[in-house]
């Protein structure tokens, strides 16, 4: 099938809102049954302060979680606030959002084997009003096609 759509799971929001001054936000998990790939997408928006670290975690059964280890994620992430296109930073957990040149969109793809994987974010330096920014995971190569859409 050349169509993409075919390919991927239900997108599932990682955050119950949309965070902005919180300063620990833990991710909903995302079940990777029946998927042999996920990818992480963080969409940034307008940063006033604070740094917000992004820590992808990942569990065999989701409740014991633990972080994920750096060469089982591939990080991109835009060059600019205004690139439309990625670049490969590594095998890394995501960069952190610490000024308005960093709050850039990011893709991380995970490589780990467990069934389970989210997202937690640890904010620092007492924002008062903090950032904007979404993430959401895509599953995608289903096991059997075409993917529940």
């Amino acid at each position: 099938m050349r169509d993409n759509v075919s390919k991927l799971g239900t997108v599932q929001n990682a955050l119950a809102s949309l965070p902005v001054n919180k300063v620990n936000i833990t991710g909903n998990s995302a079940n990777l049954a029946g998927y042999n790939a996920a990818s992480l997408y963080i969409n940034a928006g307008a940063w006033t302060d604070g740094t917000h670290t992004f820590t992808v975690q990942e569990s065999p059964d989701n409740t014991t979680w633990t972080n994920v280890a750096a060469t089982d994620l591939v990080a991109w992430s835009a060059t600019s606030t205004t690139s439309q296109y990625p670049s490969k930073t590594g095998f890394s957990q995501p960069n952190p959002i610490s000024s308005a040149a960093t709050a850039l969109n990011q893709r991380i793809g995970y490589l780990g084997a467990m069934q389970y994987v989210r997202v937690i974010i640890t904010v620092t330096g007492a924002p008062a009003t903090g950032a904007a920014y979404d993430c959401y995971w895509i599953l995608g190569e289903p096991r059997l096609l075409p993917a529940a859409v």
